[in-house]
């Protein structure tokens, strides 16, 4: 039988229609011993049949906790998650929790296997750092029925009324590219390339695209297809993308990488093809990170408040798990433009 998706289905609902109490259906929901097994499948069976999620303020998590919080998190290996790591496992700490990760890998085809895997464990709630979020995966994260924060992780849904049972924690990235385009092109640059990201991908490839798109077209400049180049959020996308670049007939002036790590490789290979950085060619980057700040010259970047998202992420955890809030939103935070040497 299909699935009601209605959230609004009440513990009340469930109980009446598998001819219980409700005091009975609590104690299957809450895994109490004194429960036959009948009367247990019967509950279970309704609950998947009519797609009941629990209230957590109504279940009081808090008196529940297990005191443990499950990340789920896209490729641990890149650095534009250390600092958000930290920010959650200080917030963690401060709050005598603990954390359980697991890590997808650069593909993230894993993700399905994961939210099963968290969800059979004693988890108070589960973060995910990583691919953005479409209606399945949205109803695999559902169906844990655990609190969830996503962290820059775009939530891009067809069924809008799921976005009330989400919290998630980014920047605008769009105007985030759009400022980064602006200051390349109020420094002289003209001949602007893009490093993007894997095509289609929401949560940073299309929206910074659209925001470079937009710098250039208000300004009047020339969108010019062979100054794109996409791949991953990778040393080795940049080194390739910047390679190409200048081994056109026209050579772009100046980069605008949507990630610190492609913007690296992008100045290795500039430099070993002799271009000196700014003079030849300017260079932006993306996020921030902690190795921008040691490249020469220093890497022009848009930093993302890492930490804060970390920080934030347990914050937001903890006040549904305490009952706090019930209502899922999505939550915008500052980024910022540190001025390097690159450009």
């Amino acid at each position: 039988m299909e699935k009601k998706t209605d959230n609004t289905v009440r513990l009340q609902d469930v109980a009446k229609k598998a001819s219980v109490g409700v005091g009975t259906a609590s104690r299957v929901l809450n895994n109490h011993p004194n429960v036959s097994e009948e009367k247990r499948k019967r509950v279970l069976e309704v609950m998947e049949e009519m797609g009941y999620r629990p209230n957590f303020v109504a279940r009081s998590l808090k008196t529940k906790s297990t005191k443990t919080i499950g990340l789920i998190l896209m490729d641990i290996t890149n650095p534009f998650y250390a600092d958000i790591l930290r920010g959650i496992q200080d917030e963690v700490t401060k709050a005598d929790y603990s954390l359980i990760l697991t890590d997808l890998g650069t593909k993230g085809n894993h993700l399905p296997k994961a939210i099963e895997t968290m969800g059979d464990k004693k988890l108070d709630g589960i973060i995910y750092i990583g691919n953005q979020v479409d209606d399945d995966s949205a109803q695999l994260f559902l169906d844990t029925r655990r609190p969830l924060v996503f962290v820059s992780t775009a939530v891009i849904l067809v069924n809008k009324e799921l976005h009330d049972d989400f919290f998630s924690i980014e920047i605008d990235n769009e105007n985030g590219a759009y400022e980064g385009v602006m200051h390349l092109i109020h420094r002289g640059y003209k001949r602007i390339a893009l490093i993007s990201g894997v095509k289609g991908d929401q949560n940073s490839s299309v929206p910074r695209m659209k925001g470079y798109k937009n710098a250039l077209e208000e300004k009047g400049l020339h969108i010019n297809p062979q100054w794109i180049h996409h791949g991953e959020h990778s040393f080795k996308t940049g080194y390739e993308g910047m390679k190409g670049f200048l081994s056109l007939s026209k050579v772009p002036d100046a980069v605008f990488a949507i990630s610190d790590m492609a913007a690296i490789g992008a100045m290795k290979a500039a430099f070993e093809l002799g271009y000196r950085i700014p003079e030849d060619i300017g260079v932006i980057g993306f996020d921030g990170i902690t190795h921008s700040a040691y490249t020469h010259p220093t890497l022009t970047t848009i930093s993302q408040p890492r930490y804060e998202m970390g920080t934030k992420a347990i914050q937001l955890m903890l006040d549904q798990i305490e009952g706090r809030v019930q209502k899922g939103r999505r939550v915008l935070l500052d980024y910022r433009l540190v001025k390097g040497g690159s450009c």
